[in-house]
């Protein structure tokens, strides 16, 4: 019965935004659930939407958003409302109604971005670092070659290659931050209600110590705008993407087991209320419970509210006996992306060296390292930013392969490279380059 609607689902056949198939796997105990995700219901009915900028959005900025808007395929036209959004006194269904009807009467929807606060400061730290000067000439890597142990950076000390002095210098840090906090809201008018009423952040730094860093202040304001431009485009225009998720039994011989067991036959039969109160009376019992967490997740995750589903996976993910990442693959739809930032430390060795996982096509030798930290909002679990911290910079000397040796210049004292930073290469002109 259910292998047609297999098929369907895979030559991408569906009508409904949401059709559902269980299937039972005849070699696992768990079963497998598969189902079009569809991140914010009731946005199809909407057709021409109004859009209101308020607050103090850069043009650039507005502009991005109003040309994805129009890209996004559940809107049929796009108007941009110069009238500033007030609430007032009237209950906020009623105020985006009486809106939407004085300015946009033909409009089947009101969607209003505010930009609640924005800020950028700087500051300057000092640090200490580690100059490190060799032989004029770059060929005593073949003929030295580089320890299999990389102990660089280590509390122990530096081990230093043949023929390389060292030199400790008190560097400036230079610290910039931006943080961005808006609030935005979609109002149905054929539902009389408001899809979805939320508060975004973003809280971005980058640190620099070089005096000419491969990273430039440009780049970052870039990728935050990128970040903030991604974060509003996922809500306003949400994907339908095909998920497959899997609901796992517990083989111990208990109560809540037998519990969670019910659950789960009755999601195959279909009825996911039921299960859901069947996970629901597990977790009240024993709210630590990740099996419960996890397959309560994929009914939140099912039915479109992505942010609970991403309460319980996060717990759920703990547990070895769940095979999937969900909580993984869903924040990883937030992670800001740059092309600029692709090259990755692949290994530390011993001396001044490391090895660089560099794009095919890269010619440039010059470049920084940076260590790139994600910001999570423990309320929503997340990613609302990001640091980046240059620790080190570099030359690559080898050109033959994509994975190269490079050479460390300087290095922050207090961070040390480790396998996972991000090499930025800097920009050079046709007559600097090497």
């Amino acid at each position: 019965m259910k292998d047609k609607e297999v098929h369907s689902f895979h030559s991408g056949m569906f009508v409904l935004p949401l059709t559902l198939v269980l299937l039972s796997g005849c070699l696992s105990s768990e079963s497998r659930v598969e189902f079009n995700q569809v991140l914010l219901p009731h946005m199809t009915e909407i057709g021409k939407i109004a859009v209101v900028l308020d607050g103090t959005f850069e043009p650039k900025i507005a502009d991005e958003i109003v040309e994805s808007l129009k890209k996004c395929p559940l809107y049929t036209d796009v108007r941009v409302l110069d009238k500033s959004f007030n609430i007032g006194s009237a209950a906020s269904e009623e105020a985006f109604a009486l809106h939407l009807s004085k300015y946009a009467k033909t409009s089947g929807g009101l969607l209003r971005i505010r930009m609640e606060h924005s800020e950028n400061t700087e500051e300057t730290d000092k640090s200490q670092s580690f100059l490190l000067f060799d032989q004029p000439t770059y060929d005593w890597f073949p003929a030295f070659g580089v320890p299999l142990n990389g102990t660089m950076g280590f509390a122990t000390g530096m081990e230093i290659a043949p023929e390389v002095k060292k030199r400790r210098r008190t560097p400036l840090i230079r610290t910039s931050r931006t943080q961005q906090v808006y609030r935005m809201s979609l109002y149905n008018k054929s539902t009389g209600k408001i899809v979805f009423d939320r508060i975004g952040k973003n809280t971005s730094s980058l640190s620099v110590f070089s005096k000419d860093p491969a990273f430039k202040k440009a780049q970052f304001d870039t990728l935050v705008r990128g970040s903030l431009l991604q974060d509003v485009a996922f809500y306003s225009c949400p994907p339908s993407a095909a998920v497959v998720r899997h609901l796992y039994p517990s083989t111990a011989n208990s109560n809540a087991a037998r519990t969670i067991g019910e659950g789960i036959a009755s999601a195959d039969a279909g009825d996911w209320d039921a299960a859901a109160t069947k996970w629901n009376a597990v977790l009240a019992n024993d709210p630590k419970n990740t099996l419960a967490h996890h397959n309560i997740g994929v009914f939140y995750e099912r039915n479109g509210d992505v942010m609970e589903a991403l309460k319980h996976y996060r717990l759920g993910v703990r547990d070895r006996r769940i095979t999937e990442d969900a909580f993984g693959e869903i924040i990883g739809n937030y992670l800001p992306q740059d092309s600029a930032m692709e090259a990755m430390v692949a290994q530390v060795t011993g001396g001044n060296w490391i090895f660089v996982d560099v794009p095919e096509g890269e010619k440039r030798t010059r470049g920084s390292v940076y260590r790139a930290t994600p910001i999570i909002d423990p309320d929503s679990s997340r990613v609302i930013g990001q640091t980046l911290k240059e620790i080190a910079t570099v030359r690559v000397v080898s050109t033959q392969e994509t994975r190269r040796a490079a050479r460390i210049r300087e290095y922050l004292l207090d961070s040390p490279i480790r396998a996972g930073d991000i090499v930025v290469f800097a920009d050079v002109s046709p007559s600097k380059a090497p």
